[in-house]
C-alpha cells in the first residue's frame, strides 16, 4: 500500500510542474481575447423560433404586479427575519423576470436613502 502512495506522489510529482510550465508558457493568441456580441432584441429570434416567441410574447400580457403579502398577512409572520417578509410578489410572466429581479426589495430597497437590506 505504501508503494502505490509513493508512485502515485513520483507520478504526480513529475506530472504537475510539466502542466504547470505549458500553462505558464503558453502562447497567447489575439483571437482569445476576441469579444462576442449578443443581441438581446427578443424580435430578432421570431423568424427562427416562432412558437417560443410567441409563447414569450404572450408572457408580456400581465403586466401588473400582484402583492402576495397583501393578499395574505400571515406571511409577513411566517417569513418574519428573512427578505420574503419585505416583499414578495406573485411571478408574473417571462418578459418581465428580469425586471422583477432587479426591482425586488429582497436584495436591497430601491431607493438610495432607505439604504441597503439588513442582513
Amino acid at each position: 500500500m505504501a508503494r502505490k502512495t509513493l508512485r502515485a506522489r513520483r507520478f504526480f510529482s513529475l506530472i504537475f510542474p510539466f502542466f504547470f510550465i505549458t500553462s505558464v508558457y503558453a502562447e497567447q493568441t489575439p483571437e482569445s481575447a476576441k469579444t462576442v456580441t449578443v443581441e438581446a432584441k427578443n424580435e430578432t429570434f421570431a423568424p427562427q423560433h416562432p412558437d417560443q416567441y410567441q409563447s414569450w410574447k404572450a408572457t408580456s400580457e400581465q403586466s401588473a404586479r400582484e402583492d402576495a403579502l397583501a393578499e395574505d398577512p400571515r406571511l409577513v409572520i411566517l417569513w418574519a427575519g428573512y427578505p420574503f417578509s419585505r416583499d414578495y410578489n406573485k411571478p408574473r410572466g417571462h418578459a418581465y423576470a428580469v425586471t422583477d429581479v432587479r426591482e425586488t426589495l429582497r436584495t436591497g430597497a430601491r431607493p438610495a436613502a432607505d439604504g441597503l437590506l439588513e442582513l
